[in-house]
């Protein structure tokens, strides 16, 4: 811990350093020179941990020997604990002479397996058996130390080198995968994707509700003309088809999810087209954002991965606001001025991959005009925040509500502070009509 000299800024790592020098530099405090004075020679100190290394060390003290300090190594006697270990590190004699009643003070010491010396750590019985050729046949030193020091476990090698232990065996052996629907096992994660996306994900229920593939009349991509078929261009896209072929869902945060299928021939005019029929859908304003699903093929392998469509790989860094016509003609200037191809080639993932098919786009749309209290299930961030009111459910029935009256009910609640404000509400938006109607009388 370094501290520092309140007025001149020197630096020091021991505390009574600093306070030494504290005394020296400030006058004030030379008067305490006199009561950090040596018992035996009287000499003075400004400081009392200097006093007292001192007197350890003063001629005229009689040392006591319990206060004497061996080294474990070479046997020289210190008076000071931290001189004794600045010692032991730069001692040269490595051998150790251990006696009976000395045994204890020593935690741990290596003995040579060959001539039987004993060395206080082990870089110095390895410097001793390269010294003396002391090592075993078969290429391994024998490290031994005291009874109280923990044996290790031994550990095999085998002819190529590899260590014979059971934490390997056990991590060779592959984790099941369990399909959570069926409890069916797989041996990898691949496999069980697979199982999921025919088994339940493509049941015939299912399948009825898919969109039908965009190209009508003509080959599907995986068909040449010369009539063979790209048998794993097909699967890639089989796999994947309850997510190509979709149809509109609705997420718990009242996100509208608007799957098209497309083909490679798509163009900005497809997709104006298709914003207008979410327009004609949708009867509050939203905001909007567009991606791209991909089937990317790898140059070098040849392996075919499909790269779904989802909000972090979306056109538009913000989502685009549509109210009325004028939003819509804002949208269609944006897409004109993208490069679709362009756009899906900086999308993959590692540049080993190509881009070879364009599967399906997906407009994400975020409504923002819905009213609260309006028979709509709210986001959770909202329903579990402390600070909002929802004004979502009756607290007498538990039920949506379905009237459109959050703004009545917001203002009855600032009158009364109460959520049980029904009556009130109500009487508000009475007063609301009665006010309209006399308005319209005046007109």
């Amino acid at each position: 811990m370094e501290m520092f000299c309140l007025n001149c800024a020197k630096k020091f790592n021991r505390k009574e350093d600093l306070e030494e020098h504290v005394c020296v530099e400030n006058s004030e405090n030379i008067k305490k020179c006199s009561e950090n004075q040596c018992e035996k020679c009287n000499k003075k100190f400004y400081s009392k941990y200097t006093r007292k290394d001192h007197e350890k060390l003063c001629v005229k003290n009689k040392i006591c020997k319990k206060d004497i300090t061996t080294c474990k190594k070479c046997g020289k006697k210190f008076i000071l604990y931290t001189n004794r270990k600045r010692h032991e590190k730069k001692c040269e004699n490595s051998h150790v002479s251990v006696t009976p009643s000395e045994s204890h003070s020593i935690q741990s010491y290596f003995i040579c397996a060959e001539c039987g010396e004993k060395f206080i750590n082990c870089r110095r019985l390895i410097e001793h058996q390269n010294a003396t050729n002391h090592v075993r046949p078969g290429g391994s030193r024998d490290f031994q130390s005291n009874e109280n020091k923990s044996q290790t476990k031994a550990k095999t090698c085998r002819p190529g080198g590899s260590r014979d232990l059971q934490s390997n065996e056990k991590k060779t052996q592959t984790k099941a995968r369990t399909c959570q629907t069926c409890k069916e096992t797989f041996e990898s994660c691949s496999d069980l994707y697979t199982h999921r996306s025919f088994v339940h994900h493509q049941s015939e229920e299912k399948i009825k509700h898919f969109q039908p593939t965009p190209w009508n009349d003509e080959l599907p991509p995986w068909e040449r003309e010369d009539g063979t078929i790209n048998d794993e261009l097909k699967l890639t896209y089989e796999k994947h088809k309850h997510l190509i072929l979709m149809q509109r869902q609705t997420t718990l945060t009242n996100e509208i999810r608007f799957n098209f299928p497309t083909t490679n021939n798509i163009s900005p005019d497809n997709l104006i087209r298709q914003i207008e029929e979410i327009y004609d859908t949708l009867d509050h304003a939203f905001k909007v954002n567009i991606s791209f699903g991909t089937t990317l093929v790898n140059i070098e392998t040849n392996r075919y991965r499909y790269f779904a469509p989802f909000f972090n790989n979306s056109v538009f860094d913000l989502p685009l606001t549509i109210s009325d016509r004028q939003g819509i003609e804002h949208f269609a200037d944006e897409i004109r001025r993208l490069d679709i191809l362009g756009y899906v080639m900086q999308q993959r993932p590692d540049t080993k991959f190509k881009p070879i098919m364009i599967t399906n786009v997906l407009f994400t749309v975020y409504q923002t005009a819905f009213p609260l209290g309006c028979g709509r299930k709210l986001p959770r961030f909202i329903l579990k925040n402390k600070y909002i009111i929802p004004f979502d459910k009756n607290p007498n029935t538990k039920k949506l509500y379905d009237d459109d009256l959050c703004m009545f009910r917001c203002i009855a609640y600032h009158q009364s502070r109460s959520v049980f404000i029904e009556k009130l509400a109500k009487e508000l938006h009475s007063r609301w009509l009665l006010y309209c109607e006399t308005e319209k009388s005046f007109e």
